[in-house]
């Protein structure tokens, strides 16, 4: 049997920001997917059947306290084995591990990551030449090896930690209410 749903808390961290940005997501096999956060009222929810996003964000050039609503059509979701739109979680990072193993590259490790199976990924980077303060020279990418999913990326410069993204919380097949998405 394959894998029905993951929910989690995707958490990101980066240079000038003040605290933790957090997004509550669930996503299910159909490639549908729901994101809370990072503020109350912030919701993203993508229908796969139709392509269609719905979400509710507030305005940070009008002050943060307007809510907008949208919607978007023809939004097109991911292969359907790798789950939600790369636009939403960090998949590319993932297909990025599982590639490198498949390829038989030298570098994949077997890790643990919560107590869950993982594999990690050291690569390194150049330094986006625009904004060379706030990109990293490299990517520890660690990934759940039941879902695939990339649940660590550590960004790194000169060895000093300039971002982190991770997935904390992360369930597997948890039974998702109707109207989730």
């Amino acid at each position: 049997t394959g894998l029905h749903s993951l929910t989690g808390v995707l958490v990101a961290t980066g240079p000038g920001e003040p605290a933790a940005t957090r997004w509550r997501f669930a996503l299910d096999a159909g490639g549908d997917l729901r994101l809370a956060g990072p503020a109350q009222d912030d919701l993203l929810a993508y229908d796969a059947s139709t392509g269609v996003v719905r979400s509710t964000q507030h305005s940070a050039s009008l002050g943060g306290s307007t809510l907008f609503y949208a919607e978007r059509r023809g939004v097109a979701p991911g292969a359907p084995d790798q789950g939600p739109p790369t636009w939403a979680l960090p998949e590319q990072y993932g297909a990025f591990v599982r590639a490198a193993l498949a390829a038989g590259a030298p570098g994949v490790q077997q890790t643990t990551y919560r107590d869950r199976a993982a594999w990690a990924l050291d690569v390194d980077t150049t330094p986006n030449a625009i904004v060379p303060d706030l990109s990293g020279d490299h990517l520890r990418i660690i990934v759940d090896q039941t879902t695939g999913m990339p649940v660590q990326i550590l960004e790194t410069k000169h060895g000093a930690l300039l971002r982190e993204l991770r997935i904390d919380h992360l369930v597997v097949d948890p039974p998702l209410p109707a109207g989730t998405f």
